[in-house]
């Protein structure tokens, strides 16, 4: 599915101690248990920052941070990432918009993240909803927080939608009872 994003990396200070920050867009995956998740598992210093940005736009993180993977996700192997004066600026540039669903952005040695979010029914707005990004929180935090709110099966290390059993379980369950029901 594509949740598309923005990944972006800080720049060291220019000679008017400016960080600029260089960003890419990413298509496939850019919840935090897809792309952040890759992120902050196999993307996490400075120069594997950098090298995710060299060939521009890609289509998705790939798993590991190998340059060969890293052209073939690549949309062209001669691309470049986008300039901005600052995250600010970056931002800003964001404002309204409703297709960029997370943005990225590695600075201070740590992933951050800034999430899309969505008030509607503004009676005064022309299309009755509006959009903005938050405010940027450590990536590892809201990751771990995802993490601890999720639900798992008795039976098994699967996630489960809320449910005591997976979907697996839950039909391996159901087999045993008509199974046993059956016989009688």
């Amino acid at each position: 599915m594509s949740t598309r994003c923005w990944i972006a990396v800080e720049q060291e200070p220019d000679e008017k101690g400016f960080n600029q920050v260089h960003t890419i867009y990413c298509h496939f995956d850019g919840y935090i248990e897809g792309v952040g998740k890759t992120l902050i598992t196999n993307w996490n210093s400075l120069e594997k920052a950098h090298m995710l940005l060299q060939y521009g736009d890609i289509s998705y993180v790939p798993e590991q941070a190998d340059d060969e993977l890293l052209q073939d996700a690549a949309y062209e192997t001669t691309g470049t990432a986008l300039e901005h004066v600052g995250e600010y600026h970056m931002m800003l540039e964001l404002q309204g918009d409703i297709h960029i669903e997370y943005v990225y952005l590695f600075k201070d040695n740590d992933w951050y993240v800034s999430e899309l979010r969505m008030q509607h029914e503004i009676p005064e707005s022309y299309f009755g909803y509006t959009s903005l990004h938050t405010k940027f929180k450590l990536l590892q935090d809201v990751y771990n927080e995802l993490q601890e709110n999720k639900d798992y099966c008795e039976e098994c290390p699967n996630e489960t939608d809320g449910f005591y059993l997976c979907d697996d379980c839950e039909e391996e369950q159901f087999n045993k009872d008509e199974e046993k029901n059956n016989r009688d």
